[in-house]
């Protein structure tokens, strides 16, 4: 998660903590075995802490966690390795959204492009991904 919409997301929930970093430092944070242990079961946590991972500590239930973070849904930009979650297909025609400057680097990226009367158009239609498809950078750029 990128940090503006993490922002966001710390701004709605400011009545809790949120806690990222190294998951070895927060193990030893909460305490590796029982005897260590910070708070009452707080070792438990530790085999949870793989991958990406961060701790939430609210006052809030459960179920309005989870209600939450299930709802959450912020659009973002691809990136290079993603998944297409779905078929994008640029059609034939002109795109009026570009800019002139822009026609050569959209030719560099792989697109059918040609510049007519200062505006750029697509020559024929282009496929950019497919759903399923794992995304390259050309495409995570034409996105």
């Amino acid at each position: 998660m990128r940090n503006d919409q993490l922002k966001e997301i710390r701004q709605e929930w400011s009545h809790s903590r949120f806690f990222f970093g190294k998951n070895k430092i927060m193990q030893i944070a909460l305490g590796r075995m029982e005897d260590g242990e910070h708070r009452e079961n707080l070792s438990k946590l530790m085999w949870q802490l793989q991958g990406q991972t961060g701790l939430l500590f609210t006052n809030k239930g459960e179920k309005e966690v989870l209600q939450y973070f299930d709802q959450l849904y912020i659009p973002n930009y691809a990136r290079s390795g993603t998944v297409a979650a779905q078929t994008v297909e640029l059609e034939e025609g002109p795109i009026p959204e570009f800019s002139h400057s822009l026609e050569s680097q959209l030719r560099q990226l792989g697109l059918p492009v040609q510049l007519k009367r200062g505006v750029v158009q697509m020559q024929r239609g282009h496929t950019v991904c497919e759903k399923g498809q794992v995304l390259n950078p050309e495409q995570c750029r034409i996105l």
